[in-house]
């Protein structure tokens, strides 16, 4: 049994805390034992929860208390930590992100009591969100496997598809059980068309560049804020035939649940809008396209961390009549607050955690 009871009291419940700002409040201990205490600790941090696997990241922590407590005894903690300028607080359809304190009262021979106290953060009228180092380190990995060109490891790995499934083909062709061979034939024939799948999507892009000459894309690449409009344009020269532009500007959650042979991904577009793209200008071998890309205002920040993402990415789509289509995703670095919440007379009064499915729902993969 417990020698003492933990709670703890925010200054302002129920309102959002600003990222950038501060978080106030008292740990109240009520002891029923007389005890020594080797620290009254409190822990704030952030956690995910949802159909992915659960991520926690502890932000900061303070020792309040080391020593005796006596019985009948009720003593009270005011605390004041700084909160950093992100990740918001999300609630979304696979993906929720919520911060926490955790008060913790180390008991020696007793049962450790502790208290947990939820609590939002949102954004902060003049801090931009700033995401963690793995999460730019995932951003520019992403951008990196969507750049467009031809993947050297994802051709070899084509490679090895194939070779291998040549070689049973062979092996089932020249050996002697009939059934054997059969199996190993068949296996060799879905090594093959495995590898050639493979091989067509890195060299898509490429063999559409045969006649639509080099791609030029001009998009933003520096981080971008709600409810900001930026210019998506695109450059085609050496252009060959008639070709249609599409784009579409998508926020979507991607959760990853279970590791090994149980690991299932799920994905689900809390967002989606074309993007209307016009041309500018059309000479003979030349095609130059722009489109306006619009963040609604409403719109959370991308968050990536382990198994847990929000991404925001155009998906751009050049159809090439009677011939691959090329393609790419632009992924985004979407932020709030900074100078576009400056620039906004009427700052936010009610504190809300944004909510997607009141946007648009178009269902998950």
């Amino acid at each position: 049994m417990s020698k003492c009871d933990i709670s703890i009291e925010l200054d302002d419940f129920g309102a959002g805390h600003p990222a950038g700002g501060v978080v106030r409040g008292v740990v109240t201990v009520e002891v029923s034992d007389a005890c020594k205490c080797k620290a009254l600790s409190l822990v704030m941090g952030w956690h995910t929860h949802g159909r992915g696997n659960r991520v926690a990241n502890e932000v900061a922590s303070v020792e309040l208390f080391s020593g005796n407590w006596e019985a009948g005894e009720r003593v009270t903690y005011p605390f004041e930590l700084a909160l950093p300028a992100g990740p918001l607080s999300y609630h979304g359809h696979f993906l929720n992100v919520d911060w926490f304190l955790l008060a913790r009262a180390d008991i020696p021979w007793a049962i450790d009591p502790k208290c947990e106290q939820d609590f939002v953060v949102i954004e902060g009228a003049s801090t931009l969100t700033e995401p963690q180092p793995w999460a730019v380190e995932r951003l520019d990995k992403l951008r990196q496997d969507h750049d467009g060109g031809v993947s050297g490891g994802f051709l070899a790995f084509a490679g090895l598809f194939l070779a291998t499934g040549c070689f049973l083909v062979y092996q089932g062709a020249t050996g002697d059980g009939i059934l054997t061979g059969i199996v190993l034939v068949f296996m060799g024939v879905v090594f093959v068309l495995v590898s050639l799948l493979m091989a067509f999507a890195t060299l898509r892009n490429k063999m559409a560049s045969v006649r639509l000459g080099k791609v030029e894309v001009d998009w933003p690449e520096r981080p971008i804020h709600t409810g900001e409009t930026v210019p998506l344009r695109v450059r085609v020269n050496g252009a060959k035939g008639q070709h249609q532009f599409n784009a579409t500007l998508f926020c979507r959650e991607e959760v990853v649940s279970g590791s090994g042979t149980n690991e299932r991904t799920y994905r689900h577009n809390v967002y989606s809008a074309p993007i209307q793209m016009s041309r500018n200008s059309e000479t003979p071998g030349r095609i130059d396209v722009e489109g306006l890309l619009a963040i609604p205002e409403a719109g959370a920040p991308s968050f990536y961390a382990q198994d847990n993402e929000l991404s925001w990415f155009v998906e751009l789509h050049i159809d090439v009549a009677g011939w691959p289509d090329w393609t790419r995703k632009l992924y985004l670095d979407v932020r709030t607050g900074g100078e576009r919440a400056q620039l906004e007379v009427p700052p936010k009064v009610e504190p809300k955690i944004p909510d997607f499915n009141s946007i648009e729902d178009t269902g998950g993969w």
